[in-house]
């Protein structure tokens, strides 16, 4: 959970981890090595938020996976509400 903090392209695969962590099983050890796999030779990624001038337009993103789990059929959700710009930066 450590590195999904900052790392945006990670957070669904480690939260799917983190479920299973009582109990794991072979196929968690296996995704576990993957997304390890995947680490390696990527540049951490930086989000930077800018200040910005109150213009009075709030965005709000959410999304939702209603039953997204095909073996528990736990949903996630998340959401996002901004009131300055975004900027991705590696």
């Amino acid at each position: 959970m450590f590195l999904a903090q900052d790392r945006t392209d990670i957070g669904f695969a480690v939260k799917e981890l983190s479920r299973r962590m009582s109990k794991p099983r072979q196929m968690d050890m296996r995704e576990l090595k993957r997304l390890g796999r995947y680490l390696i030779g990527k540049e951490r990624m930086i989000l930077e938020f800018r200040g910005q001038d109150r213009n009075g337009v709030t965005d709000v993103w959410t999304d939702t996976d209603y039953a997204g789990c095909h073996e528990t059929r736990k949903s996630t959700s998340g959401g996002n509400i901004m009131l300055g710009s975004v900027s991705y930066t590696q």
